[in-house]
């Protein structure tokens, strides 16, 4: 019997080995060299020069657009663990109760995520564009207070971006929420009925609880994945006006491809994913204690 269990368990590490070797190659390798990189002072032609923790120490105390791509990554972690998933919630609670037409508002509310990003903010762009997008809407019915100059405007531009990327990614969530609540006994519905709850109460009191471990992976997902943000900044402001919509990663991209800094590049690789790592454990942390 003891040798039968040893023998499933080798079996079962053999398999698991291909997909080891993939994350150490694929993931392990990349973090490897970069925080050795880090340490280094090279521009991807000459021969790397030794300099030890200098690249952390200018980064985290002299780096003032470091520090202001920090502080836009945390405002854009804050709206997305807000505004998507509570819309991408509500209207799975809502489609999850009809039938007629369902598959086809999931696939019009999924399309903006399986549109090529680039396309996305290359389209919103044009919406945004202050003499012939939206602005012009607003001039014909008489909103001239509302036109605004959406990314050039250092106050907005930052949740201007939010805004489209948020038109992407609340489909995704929507679906996942969907697939969790789909999976509840309508048993639990029926009581709620035959009880008098509401439409409110059976949303707070039945789904929620019940699709929590969704809701839970969907919000630590949401909050690592706001952290590497770098598209629609880089494509659509470049981290502009004034470094107002500059996100750690697009500052990264600049110092180490366009300023051909590698080495402090590397090292703020290594705190953006210090950073995502921190953000697990206490996300682990706060599920633990509840």
């Amino acid at each position: 019997m003891r040798k039968c269990r040893l023998g499933k368990r080798a079996m079962a590490a053999l398999f698991c080995l291909p997909a080891a070797a993939l994350v150490i190659v694929v993931i392990g390798v990349p973090s490897i060299s970069s925080l050795a990189m880090s340490l280094f002072e090279w521009d991807g032609l000459s021969k790397p020069a030794f300099v030890g923790l200098r690249n952390f120490a200018d980064i985290l105390f002299r780096d003032k657009e470091f520090r202001i791509g920090l502080v836009n990554n945390l405002k854009w972690t804050v709206i997305f663990m807000i505004v998507p998933i509570f819309l991408g919630l509500v209207i799975a609670f809502a489609l999850a109760s009809i039938k007629r037409m369902r598959l086809v508002y999931m696939t019009v509310l999924f399309i903006p995520v399986v549109l090529s990003r680039v396309v996305v903010a290359r389209l919103w762009g044009w919406v945004f564009n202050p003499f012939f997008g939206i602005n012009t809407l607003f001039e014909k019915l008489g909103w001239t207070a509302l036109c605004q100059s959406w990314l050039g405007n250092p106050h907005i531009a930052l949740y201007s971006l939010a805004f489209v990327d948020n038109w992407t990614w609340w489909g995704f969530v929507m679906v996942i929420f969907l697939a969790a609540i789909q999976q509840i006994d309508p048993a639990y519905y029926e009581a709620a009925v035959i009880d008098g709850a509401s439409t409110a109460q059976k949303f707070r009191y039945i789904t929620i609880p019940l699709i929590r471990p969704t809701l839970n992976f969907i919000l630590l997902l949401t909050a690592v994945w706001s952290l590497s943000a770098f598209d629609f900044s880089y494509i659509m402001t470049q981290g502009g006006p004034g470094h107002a919509t500059e996100m750690m990663s697009t500052w990264i991209y600049k110092q180490g491809i366009l300023n051909f800094r590698v080495g402090y590049a590397s090292a703020m690789s290594v705190l953006l994913l210090a950073f995502s790592l921190l953000v697990i454990l206490l996300f682990s942390a706060v599920r633990r204690d509840a």
